[in-house]
């Protein structure tokens, strides 16, 4: 079967492209032929497949786009979304399967004339189609009656006037015109698409898959002594593509580190990984290796080996790759408990949830697992087993592969 993946970006992505790039590679090893329509090609390598095509807008709708330009993210006056029904790779495919449409390159309002040209699945990787801008509401709740008077206008997609009303009602109307199958990786976020303007489109909820035998625990000496870390010190990873998201408070769990600093200043040391600098944030007492952007697998897998948890805090969030990685390596995450975190950190069982975003509560529970190595094994332990059983990236791509014929089926027998 030949799908068309229709991105933001091809390459070097976030959270969303890692994801889909995976599913594409499981799907190509079960001989489907995968191809990509995309905005932006990203980072691309000589060692990277030529799959795709760029969606470039023509000059007539960059100009059409100006009276909508940091007011709408749904590119409303974009003509060219509408030709891609004549596009080969459209037309060659049997399922075009969307992730991320923002921002500003794919008018939300073509979904109707789409989905009725081929049978369309959507993996919806955060609330942006079913808000009034962002991508996640924090703790908004007008995604669910319409939006408008915006609390949060910079959140990403960010917008300088609020038309999220505006942008709300697009939305439904071309929702509630469309005939799409929704996919979401988390419970949490299906039940948004079920109590927002998504109500009427199926869902099925497919969490990412993952190569459980490439994420996996490796020798955690060797991977210290490959990394120069201090051998005997309990390491504690923070990681995120941009240590600095404001989405994704780093500086709490910095403030937790310090406080648990005054109890054990000569046992912890830090990792990082991403963008972005956290050492002036953490006591001078406490070893910090900072690790930058880290691109490939191999070096994720010894950064998560080389720890004994890892830390994770949100405002808002999916089903984020950090904590599905951590835990298939083996090390159990602390988090705090908000949008679909809880589908991956049981408390008690696969690492520790916070009831809070506060660093009091993040400060308890490292405490707790410092001072505790039989919790802190059995976690381990039970997270690794969990991330295989739930996360194992030849089921994913065998549940998507069925997900795919049934939705071919029922879109021809009608």
């Amino acid at each position: 079967m030949k799908q068309l993946f229709i991105n933001h970006t091809r390459f070097g992505g976030g959270g969303a492209t890692i994801a889909a790039e995976r599913l594409a590679a499981g799907l190509r090893s079960k001989g489907h032929d995968v191809t990509w329509m995309v905005k932006d090609i990203g980072v691309a390598t000589a060692d990277y497949p030529s799959d795709y095509s760029q969606i470039k807008p023509r000059l007539f709708d960059r100009l059409l786009a100006l009276p909508s330009k940091d007011r709408l993210t749904i590119s409303p006056l974009r003509t060219q979304t509408f030709s891609l029904k004549g596009e080969a790779q459209f037309k060659d495919s049997k399922i075009i399967h969307l992730h991320n449409l923002h921002p500003d390159y794919f008018n939300f309002l073509t979904l109707p004339s789409l989905s009725k040209a081929k049978p369309v699945v959507w993996t919806i990787h955060d609330m942006w189609p079913i808000t009034g801008h962002c991508g996640f509401s924090i703790d908004c709740e007008r995604w669910r009656s319409g939006c408008g008077k915006c609390p949060y206008l910079n959140a990403y997609p960010g917008v300088s006037h609020d038309w999220t009303s505006t942008e709300w009602k697009l939305k439904r109307w071309a929702l509630s015109r469309s005939r799409i199958h929704v996919i979401t990786p988390s419970q949490w976020l299906a039940d948004c698409v079920r109590e927002g303007i998504g109500r009427d489109l199926p869902v099925s909820v497919l969490p990412y898959g993952l190569d459980t035998q490439t994420y996996s625990p490796s020798n955690q000496a060797k991977c210290k002594e490959q990394l120069a870390l201090e051998p005997k010190r309990f390491t504690i990873l923070l990681a995120s593509a941009n240590l600095r998201d404001p989405r994704k408070p780093q500086d709490i769990l910095c403030h937790a580190i310090n406080a648990v600093a005054h109890e054990h200043p000569d046992r912890l040391q830090v990792l990082t990984f991403g963008n972005g600098d956290l050492r002036n944030s953490i006591d001078a007492r406490i070893p910090v290796t900072a690790l930058g952007h880290l691109a490939s697998d191999t070096e994720k897998v010894r950064a998560y080996s080389s720890a004994d948890i890892t830390l994770f805090s949100s405002r808002g969030d999916n089903l984020p790759l950090i904590i599905q990685e951590s835990m298939a390596c083996g090390v159990p995450v602390i988090a705090n408990r908000i949008g679909g975190i809880p589908d991956m950190v049981k408390n008690e069982t696969t690492g520790l949830l916070v009831e809070g975003l506060t660093s009091e509560e993040f400060h308890a529970a490292i405490s707790r697992l410092i001072s505790n190595p039989s919790l802190l094994f059995r976690l381990k332990s039970a997270a690794r087993e969990f991330a295989v059983k739930t996360f194992e990236l030849e089921n994913h791509v065998q549940q998507t592969e069925s997900l795919y014929e049934n939705w071919y089926e029922s879109f021809n027998a009608n």
